[in-house]
């Protein structure tokens, strides 16, 4: 039981830890959209739509 707990805090000591890299993919996703919106991109490389 003890090594389910321990595995448990282990992960969720990882996922605490990945927090500042996934703001740093978001914020950069973010700039990237906006760049390419100011540029002209066309919609079809840059939407879902």
């Amino acid at each position: 039981m003890e090594n389910n707990i321990s595995a448990k805090q282990t992960f969720l000591d990882g996922c605490k830890s990945g927090i500042p890299i996934a703001i740093g993919y978001v914020s950069i996703a973010v700039a990237f959209g906006l760049l390419a919106k100011s540029v002209g991109v066309p919609d079809q490389f840059t939407s879902d739509d």
